[in-house]
Order: structure tokens, then sequence, then C-alpha cells
């Protein structure tokens, strides 16, 4: 995880970065999740911080490589970790409010379908305690 942390750090909102600098840490970031995503444990984290934080970017190219990453990782590396699943859905929700309308539509049908489907299906740990109960909000 401490190795992906500076990554988070330079993706920040408060830190003036070019953004070629971002463009390759992008770019390095998606080999990462390509090819040594059974490695990564609880680095998944920051990683997914920094891919909620392309959807602000004023830079379309981070906006759609951070989100086709995000994409990939929701269909094909998702761990089963509590952890995991809730730092996905954060990076998820910063896209619903993307300027692309494409990538926003995009991040709504993950919010509607996918991680609703992974909660139902017991696919994340502890998924039981994430579901609010509606009869709890009738009391």
């Amino acid at each position: 995880r401490t190795m992906l942390d500076p990554f988070a750090a330079l993706f920040s909102r408060n830190l003036p970065v070019r953004l070629i600098t971002k463009e390759a840490l992008l770019f390095c970031i998606s080999e990462v999740v390509s090819f040594h995503a059974s490695n990564l444990h609880s680095g998944w984290k920051p990683l997914l911080g920094v891919l909620g934080n392309c959807a602000d970017s004023s830079s379309e190219v981070l906006c759609e490589e951070g989100f086709n990453t995000l994409d990939s990782i929701l269909r094909h590396h998702m761990n089963g970790s509590k952890d995991m699943f809730l730092a996905a859905v954060t990076g998820v929700t910063a896209y619903v409010r993307c300027r692309n309308d494409t990538l926003a539509l995009s991040a709504i049908d993950h919010m509607t379908v996918r991680l609703p489907y992974m909660l139902a299906e017991d696919k994340i740990e502890d998924a039981k305690s994430l579901i609010v109960s509606r009869d709890k909000d009738k009391t």
C-alpha cells in the first residue's frame, strides 16, 4: 500500500502537477492493474482513490483512461474485500458527476447494476453490514 501512496498524493487536488506527468502516472497505474492486480492486496484503496480523482480532471484523457481502468477493475479484479468495494463505490460516484455524459452514464450503470449485484449475491465480505435494512427506517 505504501508504494502507491505517492501516486495518490500526486493526484490529490492540492498539488499542482503537470498534466503530462499525471497521464504518465495513470498509464503506470493501468499497467499495474493489467499485469499485477493479484499482488495489490491492500494497495487497491489508494489506487482507486487516484482513479476517482481523475473524474474531476479537466483533461478528457485523464477522465477516460481513469474510468476505463476503474471499469476494468470492477469487471475483472474485484476481490470481495469490503474495503476495496467501498473504495470502488467512491471512485464510481466521482464519475457519476463527470462532465463526459458517456462516462457518467456508464458510472450510473455500475452504481445501479454491477455494485448492487455484488452485494445481493454475497460477493463482498461482510456485505450484510453494508446493506441498510428498510425495516429499520420504518421504526
